[in-house]
């Protein structure tokens, strides 16, 4: 389940595996396991990845939660960084007002 919906927000952002396997900092191998759902994902990786991809991590649990996708292919992986920690920082300023 998890695999598919961040196969899902991948190719929605039109981003590759292995620019996402690179801003996540794992082997490009890894990423197509979890992927795939043969391997478990840490809660590390799927901090990440909502940063990443500015969501909630319930929008990587449920399938109804509606997913909101951005064209992020053009970015390097040290911009992908940069668009993670702006959404962060963003997702923190919201949940305290």
């Amino acid at each position: 389940m998890i695999g598919t919906r961040m196969k899902q927000l991948r190719r929605g952002s039109r981003l590759t595996s292995s620019q996402v396997a690179r801003y996540l900092h794992i082997d490009l191998k890894l990423y197509i396991l979890i992927e795939s759902g043969e391997v478990t994902v840490t809660g590390e990786i799927i901090e990440k990845l909502c940063a990443l991809y500015g969501c909630k991590e319930k929008v990587l649990y449920d399938e109804n939660e509606k997913l909101v996708c951005h064209d992020m292919h053009a970015l390097n992986e040290a911009s992908l960084e940069k668009v993670a920690d702006v959404r962060k920082l963003y997702a923190r300023y919201v949940n305290v007002l």
